[in-house]
């Protein structure tokens, strides 16, 4: 390959595929990101690295604010700073190497360590060198743009302690491996009575930390699950812990046997590695979110002097009056005070479009601006919001989800853990007749051989392997149980705005005998003057550069209809077909053009569809009943009609509460509804339903709550995702029968008096490696012939 073919695909610096291109000072060199630009121009020697007159903090001044910089920070005194921040356009080394040498070459910062798996970058600062606010605006300014709501009020504990559990466990694990081969290999140990005792007693004190602290978790769920009069699957493996360890300590105390402790850390190591892999998948997502996810931290709040002093968004109050500015997001309900400001809600209420709002109007939390800044003044606190609202509804309230379900293990344990212990009280029963000594040995020996470990592990390590291969192809599930639910939905609601179109891209067609070029020019120059949101993109559709707005005579516009004007010897009209007096033949968004009281047709305006999405509706239609909720008006309804087949149920104009509605009246009809949404106005109906699914484009930070996570480039592939998941059952089902095929010969050995705690013990290990191995592999296996 030439090297002018490589600097066309491969960044200059890493080599590494060109997904977004940004040129270099050296016109030969093109790089994929800011942090190899950097760092190749620091390479060559380049003094000025970071030039502070075109950095901007003004944005970010927010962060200054104690109150604010107290949530952020992990350390603060009066000198220094420490704070982690998540950093999401790390992407390679270059991004390593240029953040870790802030401190080099920016006075103020201390240290920077980036953790590379976490996105993440942990920095200490001078407090009186540099503030927050300018450090945030550097690290935009080289190309990574903070995001600081993905760390704020973000708990890792949880994660923090199975990792800690599990490390306590297979430390005395592997020590306890150790210290119990002697008994295995060798009788040597039996001529030194007073060193084999203190092995013994050192594996029981190595065993009781993985007892006490890495399986406490199984006893609290036992214990909690009896109370609340149900069996899970964790009270047989609690029942089977304490009775290993019981047995263990009675030999070892009682000088008549070694125990079974290293059987009893390994079967707790294996379990946690179980647990630890299901989470692993899902563990960069934070999928139970609220309105605040999606809210700044601060807002702009105007003081008397009419200066302005940013406040975190809890401090605002009625009548507090704040300014807006282009791109920032309203956090909560107000009044417009500015005229002709421009809103995206898109995001709020589904509407494709910008909405134009007059002085006076009122807006709602979680709009975008566009355009010029505007003035506002609060109706109501963030939390008395319209889409606060939603957060109080049934379906995000715990106590009354429907999404609650006992897990396949769960469901087996009811049977099976009474059978073990009937089974196990009668074998000792019958043997105390016989042997009474015997007796004994066969009661621990079944309850140890019919531990269910390997039916424990069946189910997380199918659903760990299942969800690792849907996130490797773009699909990221919440837990276990939406896997569960999966294959049970008949009825597949779509959000159309940002789900089924692209928001990137809106498409214009002209309909009409072909326009001459003086009457695009024409309509060229009144858009010029317009400020209905679908003038811009008219401009972008005609790219006429010798439009001149002031060739325009006679302009009127009646606001949100259309526009009237002269221009040079012709009268020009656009807008809606009421405007101009016609019955609309568009079965979308149109803007219809009269010139000198003829109609010369008009401009069709609507979002692209996603690539395939009539072949995704005639997959998904051969198992499932499908409906489409809109926000957007039923311009589009015919053109849908067509894409998605007249079996759909097609809903038009609904807002965020009737979208919730909808769903309930279909689960009133016994209907599994899966909903597939992309914004705050799907909130409540994605957590209404019994799997809620976001899709989301690039920024997996700004997603609404939801159970499952699809990228928007794996959208084609959603039939066979759900293909997938209905296998998820009956490869459980056959790691279930394998379990309960080795806990039938094992009970009927142990029943028989012929199989000891010993070899119990052993056998538990193998069962569970049997499982989790055909368990994995079958599903690898699987996923590879549906997914690729």
């Amino acid at each position: 390959m030439s090297k002018e073919a490589q600097i066309l695909t491969e960044c200059s610096h890493c080599h590494q595929p060109l997904l977004e291109r940004i040129e270099g000072r050296d016109p030969s060199k093109v790089y994929c990101c800011y942090g190899c630009k950097v760092v190749d121009e620091l390479m060559d020697l380049d003094a000025s690295l970071i030039d502070h007159s075109a950095i901007d903090a003004g944005p970010w001044r927010y962060l200054d604010e104690a109150s604010i910089r107290a949530k952020l920070c992990k350390f603060e005194d009066e000198q220094q700073a420490r704070i982690a921040i998540h950093l999401p356009a790390i992407h390679c080394s270059s991004c390593i190497y240029l953040l870790e040498n802030l401190a080099a070459i920016e006075k103020g910062i201390l240290s920077v360590q980036v953790h590379f798996s976490k996105k993440e970058a942990d920095i200490r600062f001078r407090k009186d060198l540099i503030q927050l606010s300018e450090i945030a605006a550097i690290l935009d300014h080289i190309g990574y743009k903070p995001d600081f709501k993905t760390h704020l009020g973000e708990s890792r504990k949880g994660r923090n302690k199975l990792l800690m559990q599990l490390g306590v466990a297979g430390f005395f694990f592997g020590n306890t491996m150790l210290l119990a081969l002697p008994e295995y290999l060798d009788g040597s140990l039996q001529y030194d009575p007073e060193l084999q005792s203190f092995f013994r007693y050192l594996m029981m004190a190595f065993s009781l930390p993985v007892v006490l602290f890495s399986a406490k978790d199984y006893f609290s769920t036992a214990w909690k699950s009896l109370r609340a009069g149900a069996l899970s699957i964790d009270l047989p493996i609690a029942l089977g812990i304490v009775v290993l360890f019981s047995r263990s300590a009675y030999e070892v105390i009682a000088q008549v046997g070694s125990g079974y402790f290293d059987s009893l850390t390994a079967l707790v190591f294996f379990l946690l590695i179980g647990k630890w892999y299901q989470a692993k998948t899902y563990r960069n997502f934070s999928f139970d979110r609220d309105l605040r996810s999606f809210l700044p931290l601060a807002a702009n709040r105007l003081m008397e002097d009419g200066s302005e002093k940013p406040v975190g968004i809890d401090e605002l109050e009625e009548g507090d009056r704040i300014r807006i500015r282009q791109g920032e997001v309203l956090p909560a309900d107000s009044i417009v005070l500015d005229q002709d400001s421009r809103w995206d809600y898109s995001y709020l209420s589904g509407e494709s479009l910008p909405v134009q709002k007059e002085a006076g109007a009122k807006i709602y939390a979680g709009a975008r601006l566009l355009g010029k800044s505007t003035l506002l003044e609060v109706q109501s606190s963030v939390d008395h919001s319209y889409l606060s609202s939603l957060w109080s509804q049934d379906a995000f309230k715990e106590e009354a989800s429907t999404k609650k379900s006992r897990t396949l293990s769960d469901r087996v344990s009811q049977y099976f853990t009474p059978a073990i212990l009937i089974v196990a009280l009668v074998s000792g029963l019958i043997w105390w007749q016989i042997d009474s000594a015997k007796a004994v040995l066969v009661f621990t020996s079944v309850l140890i051989v019919a531990c269910p470990c390997a039916l424990a592990l069946a189910e997380p390590f199918t659903a760990g392997s299942m969800m690792r291969w849907f996130g490797r192809f773009g699909f990221f599930l919440k837990n276990n149980t939406v896997l569960q639910r999966l294959p049970e939905l008949n009825q597949v609601v779509f959000d159309k705005t940002g789900t089924l179109t692209r928001t990137d891209s809106i498409e214009v067609q002209w309909h009409g005998d072909q326009l001459l070029f003086e009457d695009q020019w024409a309509v060229a120059t009144i858009a010029l003057n317009a400020q209905h949101p679908l003038a811009k993109v008219l401009l972008g559709h005609l790219q006429i550069e010798e439009a001149d707005a002031s060739q325009v005579l006679q302009f009127e516009e009646a606001s949100g209809e259309g526009v009237g004007a002269r221009v040079r010897a012709s009268y020009y009209r656009l807008g809606k077909a009421s405007f101009l007096g016609l019955s609309d033949e568009a079965n979308t968004t149109a803007v219809y053009l009269e010139k000198d009281a003829k109609v010369l047709g008009y401009f069709s305006f609507y979002q692209q569809t996603r690539d395939a999405l009539d072949q995704i509706a005639a997959d998904l239609s051969d198992k499932y009943s499908l409906s489409l909720l809109s926000g957007d008006n039923a311009a589009e309804e015919r053109r849908f009609r067509q894409i998605l087949g007249s079996k759909v149920d097609l809903q038009f104009n609904c807002s965020p509460h009737q979208k919730l509605e909808y769903l309930q009246a279909l689960q009133s009809k016994g209907q599994k509804v899966l909903m597939l949404g992309d914004g705050l106005n799907d909130a409540g109906a994605l957590q209404q339903s019994e799997v809620g699914i976001s899709l989301c484009e690039k920024d997996i930070s700004f997603f609404p709550a939801s159970d499952a996570l699809l990228m928007a480039d794996a959208f084609p592939k959603l039939h066979r995702f759900l293909a997938l998941s209905r296998m998820y059952k009956p490869i459980v089902y056959r790691a279930f029968a394998l379990s309960l095929l080795y806990n039938l010969v094992g009970l009927s050995v142990a029943v028989a008096g012929y199989l000891s705690p010993v070899f119990a013990a052993i056998l538990m290990p193998i069962s569970s490696v049997t499982v989790v191995v055909y368990s994995s592999l079958y599903t690898a296996w699987k996923a590879r012939k549906v997914l690729a």
